[in-house]
């Protein structure tokens, strides 16, 4: 380089799917309204699995519960659902019951209820211990959960879907598409009766795969999200397979030697995360690297 020649910018990209999905923006929504109309609210368990924005409501007179005894206030449920159990525990307190679950995870609901009743053996792909899945599950113990096409194999698995009529397989609104697929594929090869219910909701699979896109183009994937977020770790997962990745929950987890002689630079956010975190992230990058946000990162 000559002397006089000016140092090319590290290059800073943002995917264009990232951050609040509309299910998470609809709970966020419902718990301020209802906080600022009387003063407080209640939320059922974390309203979404990020504690910044659950701090943030805390301050605007928002507290969290994990049942209903006490309750003395009207009650939000969480955007990844509950239980038939808890909702009448809720229903019980005699408080107003406002429902925050995503309208995507009432829909698998449904399907789920119709499967069964319909006669089928069905299978969730997703974390048992998650809210999502538990409410999707509703305790019904015939219902398999299953975190991967390893667990296909497990014999008393292989003997209920060989014996069963029809299988019909869901998945947890977070999960990978890749994952989902490579269970239908454990499935069929044992039963072939088999209906896919691909479960995965848009905003996932559009952040997935702008993850993908982008991590093809850059040195290093920065991941914004909670480490106990679902499909922050996921989209995590996704980008690690391409290009080298590290998961942050705010702008304070960034390490400047992650980035030693790196030119281009992705960040992506899970649904979870809000607008002035990712921001925040883009702002610390450009200050710590010298660098600049570029333009259309995934196009």
């Amino acid at each position: 380089m000559h002397a006089g020649a000016e140092r090319k910018k590290v290059q800073i990209y943002l995917s264009e799917a990232a951050g609040f999905c509309q299910g998470v923006r609809r709970a966020i929504k419902l718990v301020r309204e209802t906080a600022s109309a009387e003063g407080r609210a209640l939320a059922y368990g974390e309203l979404i699995h990020n504690r910044r924005v659950m701090r943030e409501l805390e301050a605007l007179g928002v507290r969290v519960i994990e049942d209903a005894v006490g309750a003395d206030a009207s009650i939000v449920t969480r955007a990844h659902g509950i239980t038939s159990i808890e909702r009448r525990a809720l229903e019980a307190s005699g408080q107003r019951i406002i429902d925050g679950t995503c309208l995507l995870v009432t829909r698998i609901k449904e399907s789920i209820d119709a499967a069964l009743k319909s006669g089928a053996l069905t299978i969730i792909l997703g974390h048992a211990d998650h809210p999502e899945v538990v409410g999707l599950v509703d305790g019904r113990s015939e219902i398999i959960v299953v975190g991967g096409p390893s667990e296909i194999k497990a014999p008393h698995i292989v003997a209920a879907v060989k014996s069963a009529g029809r299988v019909a397989l869901f998945s947890q609104s977070t999960q990978r598409l890749d994952l989902f697929e490579a269970v239908g594929r454990e499935l069929a090869a044992l039963n072939s009766k088999l209906e896919l219910h691909d479960t995965i909701c848009t905003p996932t699979k559009a952040r997935q795969a702008g993850a993908v896109e982008l991590a093809r183009k850059v040195e290093i994937m920065i991941v914004v999200g909670d480490m106990h977020s679902s499909n922050s770790r996921r989209l995590a997962e996704t980008a690690a397979e391409k290009v080298r990745t590290e998961m942050v929950s705010d702008a304070s987890g960034l390490r400047a030697e992650w980035f030693s002689g790196l030119t281009r630079i992705g960040v992506t956010a899970g649904a979870s995360v809000p607008d002035v975190a990712i921001q925040e992230v883009l702002d610390t990058l450009c200050s710590m690297l010298d660098g600049e946000i570029a333009q259309n990162g995934t196009r």
